[in-house]
C-alpha cells in the first residue's frame, strides 16, 4: 500500500492521523525538501528520502512525475510506502498521475493550497490548479471564473509570465488578484493587477495566486458560460420580450445572414470583422440550443457533446488506427467515417441528404462532388467545357416554356469546370458581383463628375472600359 500524506503548507499543518502514520512507517518518501513543511522531518524523523535529485535531472514535470511514480511503485513491491507532499495530498499532480497507474494507495488529506489561502476570497467552491498544469503546451486552460481560483507552485519568473498570458485571456490584464509569496503566517497579502504577476522579486514553490470570482456583469473578458448565462436570462421571464418571442423558424434566416457576413469579412481580410461575425454566428447556434432547451428537445451540452464525438470518431487518422500522410488522405478517412456514421444506402442517398436550403450553386457543387465519387465524371476538364457550350446553345434555342429548365442546365454545367479547378462557385460568383459593383460605382461617379449622360451607350462603354482597367 502507498499512503499519500498531505503535509499542508505550514510546518504545523500536519494532522494527528498523518503524524502517527509517518511515525510508524518503515519507508517514508518526501517529494521535496525545499519547502517549509520539511521542517517537521528535521525535528521528528530523519530517516526519510526525497526526490530532489529527480527534480534536477528531469526535463519537464511530466517526466518528473512519472519517475517519482516508478520509484514509489518499485518500493511498494517490497513493502508499504508513505509518500509526503505539500498541500492536501489530493491536489498534487504526482498523486493524480499515481491514481491512474495503481489502485493500491490511499490519501490522508491535509490542509490544501486552496484551503490555506482561499480565505482571502471565501467561496463555496474553490478551483485549484498547479501553475505547471495551467500553462502546459497543448492543454486548454479554462478556469470557472464564477468561483475563486487558486493557482499554486509558481516557482519562477518565467512560469509566472506564461501564466499571466493565460490568465489575461480569461480575465483581462486589469483583474485584481492576490499573491501569496510565502507560507509564513505573518506575511501580508499582496494585491496586484494581473498584468504585474511576473514582476515580483521572488518566487518559490509556495508562491500561490488567488483570483477572486466574478460574474458576467463585472467581467472584462467573457467565456462560453457567460454567454449561456446571459442568453438564459434574456429568455427568462425577466428577460427580453423580443428574444422570448422567437422560435427556431423565426431566426433561421439570421444564421444564414450572419454566416455570409462572416464570409464577407474573411474575403475582405477584416480581422476585427471576423471576430465580430464569428461571435454573431456563435450566437445563432447558442440561440437555437437555448430554444431547444426551453422546449425540452436538446440543449447546448447535447450539441457540444455530439460535435466532440464527431470530431473524435471521424478523425480516425488521429484518434484511431488509420494513418494519413497528407490533407487528401485525411479527408478520405473523414469521408469514409462519415459514410459509416450516416449509414448511406448509396450515392443517391448521400445526395438526397445534402441540405436542400443551401444556395443553388453550392447545392449543385456538393451534388457533383458526390457523383464523381462513383466515377460519374469527364476524363478531363475539356469535357466540362464542351458540355457547357452545348447547354448554352440549347438555352439559346429553347422556347419560352423550356427556357427556365435550360437556363438551370447552363448554370449546373458551369459548375463542373469550377469543380475541376477546385473553385467554389458561390464564392466565385460573390467575388464577381463585388467586382461588378466596384466597376459600376466608379463608372457612374466618373460620368456624373464629367457632366455626361448616363443613358448614352457610348459614354457607358467608354467609362466601363476605364473601370475595368482599374478593377481587374
Amino acid at each position: 500500500m502507498i499512503t499519500v500524506i498531505g503535509m499542508g503548507l505550514h510546518p504545523d499543518d500536519l494532522t494527528v492521523r498523518a503524524a502517527k502514520k509517518i511515525e510508524c512507517a518503515q519507508k517514508v518518501f518526501v517529494k521535496t525538501a525545499k519547502t517549509p513543511v520539511f521542517d517537521y522531518f528535521i525535528k521528528n524523523k530523519s530517516d526519510v528520502k526525497t526526490f530532489d535529485s529527480l527534480y534536477d535531472e528531469a526535463e519537464d514535470f511530466d517526466t518528473l512525475d512519472e519517475r517519482i511514480i516508478d520509484a514509489l511503485l518499485s518500493e511498494n513491491e517490497k513493502g508499504d510506502v508513505v509518500f509526503c507532499v505539500c498541500g492536501g495530498g489530493f491536489d498534487d499532480g504526482t498523486v493524480s498521475r499515481l491514481a491512474k497507474r495503481t489502485s493500491d494507495f490511499e490519501v490522508i488529506a491535509g490542509v490544501s493550497y486552496a484551503g490555506a489561502v482561499a480565505g482571502v476570497c471565501p467561496d463555496t467552491s474553490v478551483m485549484s490548479y498547479s501553475a505547471y498544469d495551467a500553462v502546459a503546451p497543448g492543454r486548454v486552460f479554462a478556469p470557472d471564473k464564477r468561483h475563486t481560483v487558486v493557482i499554486r507552485e509558481i516557482d519562477n519568473k518565467y512560469l509566472a509570465s506564461d501564466l499571466k498570458l493565460k490568465l489575461i485571456d480569461v480575465y483581462g490584464e486589469d483583474k485584481k488578484v492576490v499573491l501569496v509569496n510565502s507560507v509564513k503566517k505573518t506575511d501580508k497579502l499582496t494585491y496586484i493587477s494581473l498584468v504585474d504577476l511576473d514582476r515580483e522579486k521572488k518566487y518559490s514553490y509556495a508562491t500561490t495566486l488567488v483570483v477572486p470570482s466574478e460574474d458576467y456583469l463585472d467581467a472584462k473578458r467573457h467565456d462560453v458560460t457567460d454567454l449561456l448565462n446571459i442568453m438564459n436570462y434574456l429568455l427568462s421571464e425577466k428577460g427580453c420580450p423580443w428574444d422570448r418571442a422567437q422560435t427556431h423558424e423565426s431566426i433561421r434566416e439570421n444564421l444564414i445572414e450572419e454566416a455570409y457576413e462572416l464570409v464577407d469579412a474573411i474575403d475582405r481580410d477584416d480581422l476585427d470583422g471576423m471576430v465580430e461575425e464569428s461571435g454573431d454566428v456563435l450566437l445563432q447556434a447558442v440561440f437555437h440550443c437555448m430554444l431547444g432547451n426551453l422546449d425540452g428537445e436538446y440543449d447546448f451540452c447535447d450539441a457540444v457533446s455530439g460535435l466532440c464525438h464527431k470530431l473524435i470518431t471521424r478523425h480516425t487518422h488521429i484518434f484511431g488506427s488509420d494513418k494519413a500522410m497528407n490533407a487528401e488522405e485525411a479527408l478520405k478517412y473523414w469521408t469514409e467515417a462519415k459514410s459509416v456514421e450516416k449509414e448511406y444506402a448509396g450515392y443517391a442517398d448521400k445526395m438526397d441528404k445534402i441540405p436542400k436550403n443551401l444556395p443553388a450553386l453550392l447545392y449543385a457543387y456538393k451534388m457533383q462532388k458526390v457523383a464523381v465519387k462513383c466515377g460519374f465524371d469527364w476524363e478531363n476538364i475539356e469535357g466540362t467545357f464542351d458540355k457547357l457550350y452545348e447547354e448554352i446553345e440549347e438555352f439559346r434555342k429553347a422556347p419560352d416554356d423550356e427556357a427556365t429548365m435550360e437556363a438551370g442546365d447552363v448554370l449546373f454545367s458551369a459548375v463542373n469546370p469550377m469543380r475541376w479547378r477546385h473553385i467554389e462557385p458561390e464564392l466565385a460568383l460573390k467575388a464577381s458581383c463585388d467586382k461588378f459593383l466596384k466597376r459600376f460605382r466608379y463608372m457612374e461617379s466618373e460620368i456624373l463628375k464629367a457632366g455626361k449622360d448616363l443613358s448614352d451607350a457610348a459614354v457607358l462603354d467608354e467609362y466601363w472600359r476605364k473601370a475595368k482597367e482599374i478593377y481587374k
